[in-house]
């Protein structure tokens, strides 16, 4: 088995692990496996000299992701700074989303508290992974569009 180690924040490992296991395999999700071998296949150093060293306060997590043998004989095993950035943004924006959506339905019959703390018992986030109150300000984030 063939695998890439990918620093991630904590909730972003746990959203992960789990829908895509650990080590994970994107193989499943077509978007996200095509997104994860783009920076295999064509790595971006643009704003390499930005992420010179990916904090570990930033990045307090890493998980394998499998890779084919293909993908890693003809492309690589590694991602550049800039390429970690990215693909965490992405799997960010995808935990956010999922956690949004949770919340929303707990809603319909629980109160905003209990809401989010269901969230974290039912899927595992705990306090040191995910804590309430950035949760809290997450979902009530206002976006403005002007």
């Amino acid at each position: 088995m063939f695998s890439v180690d990918l620093p991630v924040k904590a909730y972003v490992k746990q959203y992960i692990t789990l829908n895509y296991g650990n080590p994970a395999d994107f193989s499943s999700d077509k978007y996200i496996n095509s997104q994860f071998r783009r920076c295999l296949t064509k790595p971006c150093t643009r704003y390499n000299i930005r992420y010179k060293e990916l904090s570990e306060l930033f990045y307090s997590s890493s998980i394998k992701v499998k890779i084919s043998q293909d993908d890693f004989y003809r492309h690589g095993w590694e991602l550049t700074p800039t390429d970690t950035v990215a693909f965490g943004k992405i799997m960010e924006h995808q935990a956010k989303f999922f956690m949004r959506n949770m919340i929303s339905f707990y809603l319909t019959y629980l109160i905003k508290r209990d809401a989010i703390l269901k969230f974290q018992q039912t899927f595992g986030f705990t306090e040191d992974i995910w804590s309430y109150d950035s949760i809290k300000k997450d979902f009530y984030r206002k976006v403005d569009f002007e």
